[in-house]
């Protein structure tokens, strides 16, 4: 029975013993080299009397910084916020050369770019205090230049104004604009009738002998009024402390009995107010609303109006119109693409010689060698024109590409199956809805067909009246 201190010597010498408790504590600089004491000899009893100091954990790192770190975090906080402080009034003051109708969208931007710069160069910065001095320094940019971009948009306003009235009304003009919207003198001399016309009382029904004198002789003087009552009649309105009349056209139709009659100087503002504050809608969506409050906004003055806008100019340039087709179709040799499609005969039908009345041709064209194939089916449907392609087929041959427009009887599953029948690798093309442009070529051949039957059906019809 050995003692327990022979029991410590017996120990393998490769197994390194535990740290003491003074060195846990130690701290974490370096220290000059020295040399190692032997480590102590374990014991059975100091092994086990008291474990807890290996459990003991390491202390953490203080997690206050000293005060080197905070001095050059906050220096880099303040070189960014005024860095951000400049490029915001260098924008500013960029703004001022723009208009209002571009401040929303370029404000956009800007503050897309400031949230790129802040991700990029403010890690380490207080978001809170930068943003805040941000913040201040964009609303007093954008109260300065506030009365710049009113003045600047007036400016733009007037010019429009001045450019839309020498194209509307102009001498020349050949739309009817001047007989639509009359002077304002004009709508002053109508409201004047209206008002003194009595429109609701009869000449017949008047008794006071001086009253029906006055009534006629007005009436007599003022012979145009006969034409304006049926025509118009007066809405007041209440303006503050006054009352204003309205002249508005007579329509049974409409819920309010009418829509407002705009004056020559007045029908731009009327669709100015539809335009802009929709934010530049197109010429469609203007007139729309336009022609549900007043009468006589056209979408011929429409269109004038949204081709001098300024900014619907910049977001839609217009393109000087140039002969031929912007991207032309291009086929390299015979049969590599074949346009087909179909012209309407109804109005001049005709019997083929076994009784079958025709009220369509078909017409096929190879888009490379012009050649043209003419052909009449009675009914326009898939089966039919089918029947006429696998005739063509058998004759010239299959085409590579198969160019036809969005009808039905083009699209549908007979063609589709027929195709792939003969050949599996033809391409099906169609155009865009509502683009004859996309088979220019087979619309400019239809033409010439259409020309080409037509004179021959006159000379026919003129030789049998002579015979």
């Amino acid at each position: 029975m050995s003692s327990p201190n022979t029991l410590a010597l017996r120990r393998s010498p490769q197994r390194t013993p535990p740290p003491t408790p003074r060195s846990l504590w130690q701290s974490p600089r370096k220290q000059p080299a020295a040399a190692k004491p032997p480590p102590p000899a374990l014991s059975s009893s100091s092994l086990f009397a008291d474990p807890k100091h290996l459990l003991t954990p390491r202390p953490l790192p203080s997690d206050q910084p000293d005060k080197a770190a905070k001095a050059a975090k906050a220096a880099r906080a303040a070189q960014n916020a005024q860095k951000l402080r400049r490029q915001l009034l260098a924008k500013a003051a960029a703004r001022k050369k723009t208009t209002t109708m571009f401040s929303n969208k370029k404000t956009k931007r800007n503050r897309d770019d400031d949230d790129e710069d802040d991700d990029d160069n403010n890690d380490d910065i207080d978001d809170e205090a930068a943003s805040g001095d941000a913040t201040d320094d964009d609303r007093e940019a954008d109260f300065d230049n506030s009365q710049g971009d009113a003045a600047d948009d007036a400016d733009m306003v007037g010019q429009h104004r001045i450019i839309f009235m020498e194209r509307a009304f102009s001498d020349d003009e050949e739309q009817g604009n001047n007989k639509i919207c009359r002077p304002q003198k004009e709508i002053d001399e109508i409201i004047f009738l209206l008002e003194h016309w009595e429109v609701d009382t009869a000449l017949k029904a008047v008794t006071d002998p001086e009253h029906y004198r006055v009534v006629k002789s007005f009436r007599e003087t003022h012979r145009k009024g006969y034409k304006w009552v049926k025509l118009y009649w007066l809405h007041y309105i209440q303006v503050g402390d006054t009352t204003r009349a309205v002249l508005r056209r007579k329509e049974s139709n409409h819920a309010t009995g009418g829509r407002i009659v705009a004056s020559r100087e007045s029908v731009f503002d009327a669709i100015d107010e539809w335009h802009r504050e929709k934010g530049h809608i197109g010429q469609e969506r203007t007139h729309a609303f336009c022609r549900t409050k007043y009468y006589n906004c056209t979408q011929a003055l429409v269109k004038i109006y949204c081709e001098t806008c300024y900014v619907c100019m910049r977001w839609n340039p217009t393109v000087a119109p140039m002969k031929g087709s912007r991207k032309p179709i291009r086929s390299n040799g015979y049969r590599a693409r074949f346009q087909i499609d179909l012209i309407d005969f109804r109005k001049m039908r005709k019997r083929d010689p076994f009784g079958v009345l025709m009220r369509w041709i078909v017409t096929v064209k190879d888009h490379s060698t012009g050649f043209t194939y003419v052909s009449a089916i009675p009914r326009k449907t898939a089966h039919f024109v089918a029947h006429r392609l696998q005739e063509l087929f058998g004759l010239i041959g299959y085409p590579s590409i198969f160019h036809t427009d969005n009808g039905k009887e083009f699209t549908a599953r007979a063609i589709l199956k027929f195709l792939r029948n003969i050949n599996p690798s033809i391409i099906t093309v169609t155009g865009r809805p509502r683009k004859p442009s996309d088979q220019g070529s087979v619309e400019s051949m239809n033409r010439l067909v259409k020309r080409l039957i037509g004179s021959e059906l006159a000379q026919r019809r003129a030789n049998a009246d002579a015979g």
